[in-house]
């Protein structure tokens, strides 16, 4: 049959490709490939060529798909702000906040303000951060990332110790006044900074002696109006009005 591929052997009646009919095949597909070597020799060779040119142009393709899928929610989604916690230093005198981003897409800036002013942020290890604040408040912590997105988180600041001492009672024993002292559950009474103030002499002076662990503070008894300034670790202060007692004839 003309124009056939395939021609009937007189000696064995099932089909079979010529080697010029093969040649001929092979090339009209290695047109519909735009493959430009013509002269691919052997099944290998040709092999390699639809693998490179297709297989693998279709593996990157792949590839590139699944990258952008695993990238892409963090263009669209804000990096969250997660394990949160606040610490108070030994001594009550400070708070540290840390908390933790997670965010595949890189992070612009991190900011963090406590009642609106601006507080440092510190880097503590991967997407580990913490802020150090020294006064109750709200702390707002703000994050952006490189593509833009904002995600922020806030708290409130209220374990500092915003209570001024107390004095749980007194005596005059002897020339001296007692003045027992209480800083209950706070950062507690700083014994060496309590100071007397004498109206008519103008002159501030410390106790004549205190007792850190039975909570006192002694002072001679007064003779004129005197202010007893009573300060805790936190800088609280408590001020008491001692007046000498007017005996009546």
């Amino acid at each position: 049959m003309t124009g056939s591929f395939f021609k009937k052997k007189d000696s064995d009646p099932s089909l079979t490709m010529l080697p010029e009919d093969a040649d001929q095949l092979l090339s009209s597909i290695l047109n519909e490939l735009d493959i430009k070597d013509r002269h691919i020799a052997g099944k290998r060779r040709y092999y390699y060529h639809v693998l490179r040119r297709h297989i693998l142009k279709g593996t990157a393709i792949v590839c590139g798909v699944l990258i952008l899928g695993i990238l892409a929610p963090g263009t669209v989604i804000p990096a969250p702000i997660s394990s949160v916690s606040a610490a108070s230093s030994t001594d009550a005198s400070s708070v540290q906040v840390s908390f933790h981003i997670s965010s595949i897409i890189p992070v612009k800036s991190i900011s963090a303000s406590l009642n609106e002013t601006s507080v440092p942020v510190q880097e503590n290890g991967f997407q580990n951060y913490s802020v150090n604040v020294e006064e109750n408040g709200y702390l707002l912590l703000d994050v952006y990332s490189s593509t833009g997105m904002h995600s922020s988180h806030g708290m409130h600041i209220d374990s500092f110790d915003g209570q001024a001492p107390r004095i749980t009672r007194h005596f005059a024993s002897e020339g001296s006044i007692y003045i027992y002292i209480s800083d209950g559950s706070g950062t507690g009474v700083d014994f060496p900074a309590i100071r007397s103030y004498n109206t008519e002499t103008g002159y501030y002076s410390a106790p004549l002696y205190y007792d850190k662990e039975r909570g006192y503070a002694v002072f001679p008894y007064p003779e004129s109006q005197t202010y007893i300034t009573i300060p805790d670790k936190k800088g609280n202060s408590l001020t008491a009005l001692l007046s000498p007692v007017i005996q009546n004839n």
